[in-house]
């Protein structure tokens, strides 16, 4: 062959070349969606989704203009039954990996009402699902609230978790859905309350524990602390007993007590007798000496509503010297099992 024979007008650019590859490999995914063993077993298992606006070729012209083949861009795509057959979960029963590690992928099947098969057949997230569907496997080594909770319940549809209600029952909280469907947990109003502003978070949720309605309680405290004001004397000299069961409740150093008066304290204070819940005048004098009035030679608290807007622990402290008496009815012995259960764990 010599070089006159070679006619370099005619020969194939690289553009031509790679043009050339790309529409044979549409034409490639268009006969695979006709593969007609997979559509039997199947049934209407393999779409073909046009994708002509994103062809990066010019459509070659045939003789007097035909083609074989139509010029068109896009994917195969799998449908559901077809997607579902081709997909592994690589863990049993329990959330261990199987072994040997399965050779066909982890897939999904997440719905699209707009896409020409009616959803994706996607890769899935299988250490997402491990995770959400068996606690056991969060960490290496058992860990309190992340490897004994409940599962979450996986969404394949979704490849998300989603909270359950056992999880929320677990976390003394509430459960609920969301508009959107989704679910959560959450802190009603009164429980809310009652953990930020009085006994704080252990108290409350082992109160839950117990089957208390804090919807109850909350309008029980609310008729149990009208006032605005309250002098009340908090004098360890006139107190028979007194036992720690909140350390730190109202700031460092302002602890939570039992009390148990003296027989002769309601001469000098008509609520002061049998049993409460509140604190010390010793403590609270170092910390909050505006706090402090004396009356009868006895240190008594001057407190009201807007001193317990300036600062969260005198917002707790005012609570318990409005409502002493009732707290102790109703929280006192949960507060002490909530304080025993912090120490055994």
């Amino acid at each position: 062959m010599t070089d006159s024979n070679i006619i370099v007008g005619n020969s194939p650019t690289d553009l031509d070349m790679t043009r050339s590859q790309l529409y044979a490999l549409d034409v490639v995914r268009r006969l695979r969606c006709q593969d007609k063993a997979i559509q039997k077993e199947y049934g209407d298992s393999l779409f073909f989704v046009e994708k002509d606006d994103q062809r990066l070729y010019p459509c070659p012209t045939g003789p007097k203009g035909s083609l074989t083949y139509p010029c068109v861009s896009g994917n195969c795509a799998m449908g559901e039954s077809l997607c579902n057959a081709q997909s592994t979960n690589p863990y049993d029963a329990d959330g261990a990996p199987v072994s040997p590690k399965p050779k066909k992928p982890y897939l999904e099947w997440h719905p699209d009402t707009k896409h020409p098969a009616g959803g994706r057949c996607v890769w899935g997230n299988s250490p997402m699902m491990q995770w959400c569907k068996y606690p056991a496997y969060r960490r290496t080594n058992s860990v309190r609230g992340v490897t004994d909770v409940p599962p979450f319940e996986y969404k394949p549809e979704l490849g998300t978790c989603w909270i359950t209600k056992p999880y929320c029952q677990w976390m003394e909280v509430d459960y609920k859905k969301q508009e959107d469907g989704v679910p959560t947990c959450y802190l009603k109003g009164a429980q809310k309350f009652f953990e930020k502003y009085v006994l704080g978070r252990t108290l409350l949720r082992e109160i839950r524990k117990g089957g208390e309605d804090l919807k109850q309680l909350g309008d029980e405290f609310n008729k149990n602390h009208p006032s605005k004001h309250v002098i009340k004397m908090i004098d360890p000299k006139m107190m028979k007993s007194h036992k720690k069961i909140g350390p730190d409740f109202g700031g460092p150093g302002v602890h939570l007590y039992t009390i148990i008066w003296k027989d002769d304290a309601v001469k000098h204070d008509p609520n002061a007798y049998g049993g409460t819940v509140g604190v010390l005048s010793s403590e609270i004098k170092k910390k909050y000496p505006d706090l402090i009035t004396r009356k009868d030679g006895l240190d008594w608290i001057d407190i009201d509503v807007v001193d317990a807007k300036k600062d969260k622990y005198v917002k707790r402290i005012y609570l318990v010297s409005t409502s002493g008496s009732w707290m102790l009815k109703n929280i006192t012995s949960i507060l002490e099992q909530a304080q025993k259960y912090g120490k055994d764990t």
